[in-house]
């Protein structure tokens, strides 16, 4: 309550000293003018115009200085108009949904030893000043005609309000002053404004998501400023488009920390986690989001028919109203306006959330009896290659592996408690869980901690013959049924600077073993003996037939996936 109360005054005083400032320079003008000759809707008018050509004289400051001190050019945006200058490429224009930025100037330095961030920072209030100066020279030649008496007051206060708005270091926008505030107190933001205008540099490029390259940190970002918090969204969205199940860990601690960002990201962050509940297939907490969502969110997405708020409203239309019909036509409005986005990059995600959450809607329309509770990709390709009907659906369970029982029981045991957390919520189908280890001189090789891990388990591999063990469970009516794969694999002999290559090439940090036989490993591997696909992660020809027995009253071929549907689901 104190809380609330504190916020509430602050308000008041905010309020009370925006006002004050906006009416300061009324005492100069009241000695030379009557304003009941000078104030009225044409006046209104001329504010209105100057509004909006003082956020473009604003950016231009901006440019001028960060010119003047050594910053590259890399956009310009008023409102709906955005100017791009990517490395090595002309000027283009686009015209991009309004984002909610009035204006921005984005430069970088040209070297990190370039310190003059205050210049650049502040080099939009200079030129608001400036022309405010000069409108109060010319004034003092008047009177003039009242319409130019208009014109040149209506100029004058508003050049001088966004002067000030900008300068003043309000805690919740995202102005000039609060960026030089947070620098002069904290000397290593400047490193974060250096990161947040290399990431917008890489995008400006036409760098797609999964290819950014992101500022290295030794310790997580903090929700303290809007630059960590730029850095931490750009890495959601990064894992988002490489299909890293981790996305959903990240958005997730995003969500819990969003009540220390500013109100504009705090915002967006409740945006990204609605709309990823709903791809994740968690649809019972996608509802109860939108229902905490304030009446503010509420309206504004429902306005929202292109790119991420068009997606949410997609989702608002298809889990909260229950109209599919009109979500899929929202969808296919975002997917026409895609590349009107401001970077390659946001294109290419809106089409690719935009085909995830259509795929969720089909699959809730026609849902498949059979579901693969396993967030592997590999497993998921086995089995759309297999022409097998199939949904994916998995939940976080702890991969406990029990160190006093046999490896073929224990993996048993893994793939069991994954199937029963996918079960539990689907009890009408048939769910499949599997988990793969990799034994050698009876030790259990999972998946690598780490790079040094990695190439541990490699080393131990190398020039030996090593057993994968594929752990199966299958649940249908209550009843579980569990069996176990062995395929002993042989590796040819590694230099430990093969080893490094390998695992620089490859990702290997979600592999039992730190490797993958259908991936660059193959060239080392001498010999297999027993299922290929079961080294693969699913031993598909023993899982066929325990699905043919359980599923006695169906026929298989009716359940088997077209080409077209094996494509869709690949």
């Amino acid at each position: 309550m104190k809380k609330n109360r504190k916020k509430q005054i602050n308000k008041i005083l905010l309020s009370l000293l925006v006002i004050v400032i906006a009416f300061s320079p009324l005492p100069i003008l009241l000695i030379r003018y009557d304003f009941s000759e000078i104030f009225n809707l044409w006046t209104c008018l001329f504010l209105l115009v100057w509004f909006f050509a003082g956020i473009v004289i604003h950016e231009v400051g901006h440019l001028i200085f960060g010119l003047l001190t050594g910053y590259r050019f890399i956009s310009f945006q008023v409102g709906r108009t955005l100017i791009q200058k990517p490395t090595g490429k002309p000027l283009r224009f686009k015209r991009i949904p309004f984002n909610g930025l009035g204006g921005q100037c984005l430069m970088i330095p040209k070297s990190k030893e370039n310190k003059a961030f205050f210049l650049f920072n502040y080099g939009g209030i200079i030129i608001n000043f400036f022309i405010f100066l000069v409108l109060a020279g010319v004034i003092q030649f008047g009177p003039f005609t009242k319409t130019l008496n208009r014109i040149f007051i209506s100029g004058l206060w508003m050049n001088y309000l966004l002067a000030v708005m900008n300068a003043l270091p309000f805690i919740g926008l995202t102005n000039d002053g609060f960026n030089h505030r947070l620098y002069k107190k904290n000397p290593d933001i400047y490193q974060k404004i250096l990161d947040n205008l290399e990431i917008a540099s890489q995008l400006n490029d036409d760098t797609l998501y999964q290819d950014i390259r992101l500022p290295l940190h030794k310790d997580r970002l903090s929700f303290a400023n809007t630059f960590d918090v730029y850095i931490e969204i750009v890495r959601f969205f990064v894992l988002t488009a490489s299909h890293d199940e981790k996305r959903f860990d990240q958005i997730r601690e995003m969500y819990q920390k969003r009540g220390s960002t500013i109100p504009i990201y705090g915002s967006l962050i409740e945006v990204l986690y609605f709309v990823s509940t709903a791809l994740k297939g968690d649809f019972d907490r996608t509802v109860a989001l939108y229902n905490n969502f304030d009446k503010t969110l509420k309206k504004q997405l429902d306005k929202e028919k292109t790119g991420l708020g068009g997606i949410a409203n997609a989702v608002k239309k298809w889990l909260v109203d229950k109209n599919s019909e009109e979500s899929k036509r929202i969808l296919d409005k975002v997917l026409r306006k895609a590349h009107k986005q401001s970077y390659l990059a946001e294109e290419e995600q809106i089409k690719m959330l935009s085909k995830e959450l259509a795929d969720q809607i089909k699959r809730a329309e026609n849902p498949a009896l059979i579901i693969l509770a396993s967030k592997s990709p590999r497993r998921k390709e086995i089995l759309a290659n297999a022409h097998i009907h199939f949904d994916v659906m998995a939940q976080d369970t702890e991969e406990n592996f029990p160190s006093d029982l046999d490896p073929k029981e224990a993996i048993q045991m893994v793939a069991k408690a994954k199937a029963e957390a996918v079960y539990r919520l689907k009890p009408k189908h048939l769910v499949i869980g599997a988990d793969t280890i990799v034994l050698i001189d009876n030790e259990v090789l999972g998946k690598p901690k780490n790079t040094e891990d990695a190439i541990r388990m490699l080393s131990l591999l190398q020039g030996r013959t090593h057993q994968v063990i594929t752990g199966v469970c299958i649940i249908y009516r209550d009843e579980a049924k569990t069996f176990a794969e062995v395929t002993e694999v042989t590796f040819a002999p590694m230099t430990i600077e093969e080893i490094q290559d390998y695992i620089n090439k490859e990702n290997v940090m979600d592999k039992a073993g730190a490797y993958a036989i259908q991936g660059m490993a193959g060239r080392y591997i001498t010999g297999i003996r027993g299922e290929y696909y079961n080294v693969m992660g699913l031993p598909i020809a023993g899982l066929y037939q325990n699905l043919k027995e359980r599923l006695k009253e169906y026929d298989l071929c009716a359940l088997s996936l077209s080409e077209a549907e094996k494509s869709e689901q690949l």
